[in-house]
């Protein structure tokens, strides 16, 4: 995962601070989740 964040430009912050968002309009903010998906490959194993 370390490899991926320094990859893509989305190193984790150690020192982040919180703040209340304002309510946006539908589609003009997104998220992304960096989650896997495993699949069964030719033998059976989910991989």
């Amino acid at each position: 995962m370390n490899k991926l964040r320094k990859d893509t430009g989305f190193e984790r912050l150690r020192n982040t601070k919180t703040a209340i968002r304002d309510n946006t309009i539908p589609g003009e903010e997104a998220q992304v989740d960096f989650d896997q998906y495993k699949i069964k490959d030719m033998y059976g194993k989910r991989r």
